[in-house]
């Protein structure tokens, strides 16, 4: 007999060989699909910001205000973002609300394909066959978080993209602009700023050097410019004290933040928090609770450092070596590995920044393709595969985000990178 996961990875394997003819009748499909949610993706959320909904309508009057008086203010609720983001948002506040919402979510699109046109190309390990398996199904898998940045106008697409251009330079050896990349996404959200621990240890310096000398002229000399040394400076302390400390891991165990302790914040310290101890995770009465025990604020903490450590602690010994003498598929499932252990370090996770799981997605769902095609049985890819299917409905459901069920899922994707990159022995060697 079959075994089961054996024949699924088989299954998988078979969709790599689809006749020409069935293949471009699926891809005629799929492109008529694909332009019918890209439209519906830029309607919906300018007749939400129309009716005074999504996060982009505080960028946009954010962005305004600076252009008429040469400030930035939190009075909008942008409040978790460096001054470099409403400069980078600053062209946008040009146009009326309406029209710059579409014009950002057609942006947002556009890098969108351009992301996955690269990791096609580009940033998979194995090329057999087309691409309706090696990325249409990630695709999937991520869609309802690429839907939700969407929706809200948010900007983690924008991320999602400077970390695979980024990513794509680097094993290019363009480390000028691969730095650069991953600067701004740092930039624009601070997760990504993982990416450069991991450009550390694979000693490139050069990539490093740019990346830091992009921080300074784009996130310090810019604002500096533009709203002049002090005032810059006073709203860097700010973010300091407002964001590094006020909203760092262990304030959100210990603190009084019931806005960011909601069941739809399921970062990793907020997931122990509401385990551990008992906190609120309704956004409205009646409450709802998911504490197994009720510690004391250090003892939560305590275990959210073992965790947190115990995760930083095991990516760094999976990405120890240096880059130059190591298989370039050992070298991206590191790759992937960082990007989600930024999501599992961060202090806020809303469900629209599980789209930078594409990556990893992608990598395994090909690599489970490459094990069904030779045969080879891969059941802890194809259980966390599966089980990342199964989180997908249980968005739905606020119980089961308040428990960090989509956090769990990223754990689980994270353990098998790390697997997998260990695991990865052959192929073409970077240097």
């Amino acid at each position: 007999m079959t075994r089961p996961d054996l024949a699924i990875e088989a299954i998988l394997a078979d969709r790599m060989r689809l006749s020409p003819t069935t293949t471009d009748r699926l891809w005629r499909i799929l492109l008529i699909l694909g332009l019918v949610y890209a439209l519906a993706m830029v309607v919906y959320p300018t007749l939400r910001l129309l009716d005074g909904s999504g996060d982009f309508l505080a960028f946009h009057k954010t962005a305004q205000d600076f252009l008429h008086t040469g400030q930035i203010t939190t009075e909008h609720g942008v409040r978790n973002y460096l001054p470099f983001f409403v400069l980078f948002m600053a062209p946008f506040g040009l146009l009326p609300a309406w029209l710059a919402c579409a014009v950002f979510n057609l942006l947002s699109i556009s890098l969108l394909v351009m992301c996955l046109v690269m990791i096609d190309r580009w940033l998979l390990p194995v090329r057999r066959g087309g691409s309706l398996v090696r990325i249409v199904v990630p695709v999937l898998l991520a869609l309802p978080f690429i839907t939700a940045a969407l929706v809200l106008g948010q900007v983690i697409i924008v991320v999602l993209f400077l970390l695979t251009l980024g990513w794509l330079l680097f094993e290019q050896k363009r480390d000028a602009t691969a730095g650069m990349c991953f600067a701004l996404a740092a930039l624009i959200k601070a997760f990504p700023v993982i990416v450069l621990l991991y450009v550390l240890l694979k000693r490139r310096w050069r990539v490093l050097g740019a990346a830091v000398a992009a921080v300074v002229v784009f996130g310090a000399i810019g604002p500096a410019v533009a709203l002049g040394p002090q005032r810059a400076w006073e709203l860097h302390k700010q973010y300091w004290q407002r964001v590094v400390v006020g909203n760092s891991s262990l304030a959100m165990i210990d603190a009084d933040k019931h806005r960011l302790l909601r069941f739809n914040n399921e970062s990793l310290p907020v997931v122990v928090r509401r385990l551990l101890r008992q906190t609120d995770a309704a956004p409205k009465p009646p409450p709802l609770y998911v504490n197994l025990v009720d510690w004391p604020p250090a003892a939560a903490q305590a275990a959210y450092l073992l965790l947190a450590g115990a995760t930083l602690a095991g990516a760094v010994f999976v990405a120890r070596r240096r880059s130059n003498r190591l298989p370039r598929q050992r070298l991206r499932f590191e790759f992937a590995l960082f990007l989600l252990v930024g999501l599992m370090l961060s202090p806020l996770v809303w469900v629209r920044y599980l789209a930078v799981a594409l990556y990893p997605l992608c990598l395994l769902t090909v690599k489970l393709v490459e094990d069904g095609d030779a045969g080879r049985p891969n059941r802890v890819g194809l259980l966390v595969w599966i089980a990342w299917i199964v989180s997908i409905p249980l968005l739905a459901s606020p119980w089961c985000r308040a428990i960090g069920v989509h956090m769990w899922a990223v754990v689980l994707l994270a353990a098998v990178m790390a697997r997998e990159a260990l695991r990865a022995q052959a192929g073409p060697i970077e240097g």
